[in-house]
Parts: C-alpha cells; sequence; structure tokens
C-alpha cells in the first residue's frame, strides 16, 4: 500500500489525503559497482535483480537476488573479478615468464627461448580463459648466405640455421690451412674462422668473414 489508508469525506464534497495504491514492493536499487551490470526484472509476485558481468571478469556470488516483503535483497551485489587463464603454455625450445606476476584477464606472458632460437610475440589472457598464443613459438636463428670469396667457394647455405655448418673449400690451386667448415652462431651470424688458402707455395692469407671475403 502506498497513500493513505484512510480518507475523510470533506464539506466541500472530496476527500481528504491522497489516493492510495497498491504496488509491487521495491528494493533499493544496488549501487554501481566496477565492471558489473545489473538488470530489474519485476512481475505480479516478485521482484528479481540478475547480475552480469563485463567481458573477462566473472560474478563472486550468485547471479541473482531476490527482493523480500521486507524490503531486502536475499544476497548482496556481487563482485566482478577478473577471470583466469591458469599456467601459459608450455615451448619447445623455451618457457614462458608472467609479466606481472599474474594470470588474470589481459596480463601478459612473455616466452623466452633457449639460446639459438627467437620469438616475435607475447601471450595474452583472453577473455575466454586461454591463452592467445596463435603461431607462437621459438623459431632457430638463420643464417644468411655466403658470398663465394676470390680463392674458396662454400657449401650451400640456404636455410641454414643456428648451430648448422658450411663447408669451406679452396679453388684449384690452393690448399687450406685452418678449419673447413663455418658455424651458424646464435646472433644469426657465420662463426669468424680465419682460414688460409695458399697458391703455389706463396703464404697469401684471407680471412674468411660475414661478407665471405
Amino acid at each position: 500500500m502506498y497513500g493513505d489508508t484512510q480518507r475523510t469525506c470533506q464539506w466541500d464534497g472530496t476527500w481528504s489525503g491522497t489516493q492510495p495504491s497498491c504496488l509491487i514492493p521495491s528494493c533499493p536499487a544496488f549501487s554501481p559497482t566496477a565492471n558489473l551490470h545489473v538488470q530489474y526484472i519485476r512481475d505480479n509476485n516478485s521482484t528479481e535483480a540478475v547480475f552480469d558481468c563485463y567481458e573477462g571478469y566473472g560474478l563472486s556470488d550468485n547471479a541473482t537476488a531476490t527482493c523480500y516483503e521486507n524490503l531486502t535483497w536475499s544476497i548482496g551485489a556481487p563482485t566482478c573479478d577478473r577471470i583466469s587463464c591458469g599456467a601459459p603454455p608450455t615451448y619447445q625450445n623455451g618457457s614462458t615468464d608472467l609479466l606481472n606476476g599474474t594470470t588474470l584477464y589481459e596480463d601478459l606472458a612473455i616466452v623466452i627461448c633457449n639460446t639459438g632460437f627467437f620469438v616475435t610475440d607475447m601471450l595474452e589472457c583472453l577473455a575466454n580463459q586461454t591463452w592467445d598464443d596463435t603461431d607462437t613459438f621459438c623459431q632457430p636463428v638463420t643464417c644468411t648466405n655466403l658470398t663465394p670469396a676470390a680463392t674458396a667457394s662454400f657449401g650451400v647455405t640456404t636455410n641454414t640455421i643456428y648451430q648448422d655448418t658450411v663447408t669451406i673449400a679452396c679453388y684449384t690451386g690452393f690448399e687450406l690451412f685452418g678449419k673447413s667448415y663455418l658455424i651458424c652462431n646464435a646472433s644469426g651470424q657465420w662463426e669468424e674462422i680465419s682460414s688460409d688458402c695458399n697458391i703455389g707455395g706463396l703464404c697469401t692469407h684471407y680471412f674468411l668473414d660475414n661478407a665471405g671475403i
């Protein structure tokens, strides 16, 4: 009942007080809370509050509250907490490290690759409680092709990766002194090795560097 429960017929032919009405009792609205959405549903018998969180957040309590006749709610407003993706995935030739120590929505994890491998992406915890790791993996470092030297040639170096080797061969009439190969190192460069291709007993020295000269 809202309005006056008793009214009197007055001398001027009007009723005293205000016209009463019978309405469904209404509990006080919930105070706004970060990332929480509230929808009120009323029917002829009761009022319910339906709670929902924004993307990436989950309810800490029940999703609905009922308004009692004494105008109090059956539960208080729940909170919306960031969902967790759990531990990030593991990778061959590498490991992962949490950027801020937690695995919650929008948190980031970095991939740390072993020596000789690299990665271009970071992982992000998504709203569906999975890590965004599409096409993320530790790729081997690749060394560039070598240019033939004046007195030596090199083996095929197409797509040569970390720790692969390429052979050195002196041209006819030259003799190789030193190691007969180069190694692709962790920085994507051919390991510098000083090798000699001598001609006719003359001690002409050639240094085979990354440019192959």
